[in-house]
This record gives C-alpha cells, structure tokens and sequence, in this order.
C-alpha cells in the first residue's frame, strides 16, 4: 500500500516532539535570523531541494523557494507512484551538508537562495553537497567564506536527479528579505560609509556582484 506524502506545517513540528527532534535550530552570529535545520534520512531533488522523510513527511512552510505551485507535483498520486517505484534505486550519500546551488548556475539564485544559508553552518568539517553545474566562482566564493568561519569544506557534486541522503542535513529556505540582511550585514563597521552587495543585471536571467572581492575582506571583520 502506497503511503501519502504529508506535508507538516510549523506548527506540526512545534507540537511534536518526533518531529522537533529531527530539527537543529541555529541562529546567525550577528543577526536575529533563526534558521531550522533538518537532519534526518531523506530523498530529494537535485532541482528544487524538497526534502521527503523516509516516513513521507515533508516542510513545505521551511523548504520552499519561488513559486509555490510548483510543489504541488509532490503530492500528487502519478508523482508518489513514481516515487514508490524507483526510490530504492536512488543514489546514496551519508553525511552530508546539502546547501544546493541553482543547477542552471544562475548567479542571482545561487547567492540569494543557496549562499546565505552558510551562515547558520555549525561543524568545523562539512562535506557540502552542491550541484555540478554551479561554477568554479561561485565554489571558491563559498570556500572563502568558510574558511573565514573556520569550516573546513569538502564538496559532494549532484547531478541531475534524485537522491536518498542518509544521516545528513539540509538548512531551511530563508525569506528573501533574510537573505538580503545577511548579504548586507557584510560591512567592516557601522560608523563608516556603507558598504554594500553591488548588483548588476546583464541579461533578464543572470545578475552579477561587482564587489564580490570586497565581500570575502568584509567577512573577516
């Protein structure tokens, strides 16, 4: 018998201590911005990072991004029979940090969904799961940056597809409005001129920053 995909609110997870158990909750160093941290065996999606529990649970308030709709296929019965069927033969990893990046490496998605959520990293040694495609740049932004919090970094490189993750984590999604505090918290002090994440738009799919350099000095602050 096929079992359902539920989906648990906030709510659910405050109420219940299974479910909180699976939870770290881990706050930014300088902000107060908390952030909910699965840590749990589950399957997920190299394209929207929907973590499903091996009990079918899934966090639909903590692990969505864009448009909501599109989570809607998860729950759906052509998509769980498909599930059902072919879940033992996905790829297998344990111990894993999933940030995840955009897998059409597009650099926007990838410093205001994906990177923020670093910061709420705890272990001194994290093997990070990212997808392939996303671009040496961005790889090595995100080792500059852990080297700075004194993380040490190794990657696990996703392909397209599906995965089953064993004793490992994935941060929640934070709110953009989050993402852009803590993209802005990286200043040297607040008694000087602003220092601030540049943008520029080159085309209607990719924005770039122009001070990214600046960005990794203002991190040692």
């Amino acid at each position: 018998m096929n079992m359902k995909i539920i989906d648990k609110k906030i709510e659910d997870i405050l109420n219940s201590e299974e479910i909180n158990s699976k939870f770290i909750s881990a706050k930014h160093n300088h902000l107060n911005i908390q952030c909910n941290i699965l840590k749990e065996n589950f399957f997920l999606d190299s394209y929207n990072y929907f973590p499903i529990t091996e009990k079918y649970y899934s966090f639909k308030d903590n692990f969505s991004w864009g448009d909501k709709r599109k989570y809607e296929i998860f729950f759906s019965k052509n998509y769980l029979n498909n599930f059902n069927k072919n879940k033992n033969k996905f790829k297998s990893l344990s111990n894993i940090i999933v940030l995840g990046s955009s897998p059409a490496n597009n650099y926007y998605r990838n410093m205001i969904t994906f990177f923020p959520r670093v910061f709420f990293l705890k272990p001194r040694k994290i093997n990070m799961a990212i997808h392939r495609n996303c671009s040496n740049k961005f790889r090595n932004f995100i080792l500059a940056i852990c080297n700075q919090m004194n993380i040490e970094v190794h990657f696990s490189f996703l392909d397209d597809g599906l995965y089953h993750f064993i004793d490992s984590q994935i941060p929640q999604f934070i709110p953009k409005s989050h993402s852009f505090k803590i993209l802005n918290k990286l200043k040297r002090h607040r008694n000087k001129t602003k220092e601030k994440i540049y943008v520029t738009r080159q085309n209607a799919n990719y924005r770039n920053l122009i001070n990214e350099e600046d960005i990794v000095n203002i991190l040692k602050k």
